[in-house]
């Protein structure tokens, strides 16, 4: 009667820190691996010109030459 008990109690110890570390693993993922989406995807010049492109304000030619002028650090 006493083995089954132990065998019992490990079990159960088992399952418990199985379930302990799922739970902190959900916790950091849910801390950390999230992207806010309603975060601006980029700042500065860049983000400036994503919105002129899509507000229809320049077309995809003239936005493709100022990136290309932005990324060689103009």
């Amino acid at each position: 009667m006493m083995g089954a008990t132990h065998w019992t109690l490990w079990a159960l110890l088992g399952l418990g820190t199985t379930g302990f570390w799922a739970i902190v693993a959900y916790a950091a993922g849910s801390l950390f691996g999230r992207v806010d989406p309603e975060a601006p995807l980029a700042t500065g010049a860049r983000a400036e010109l994503d919105e002129q492109l899509a507000r229809g304000q320049i077309g995809i030619d003239e936005y493709q030459q100022r990136r290309q002028h932005l990324a060689d650090g103009h």
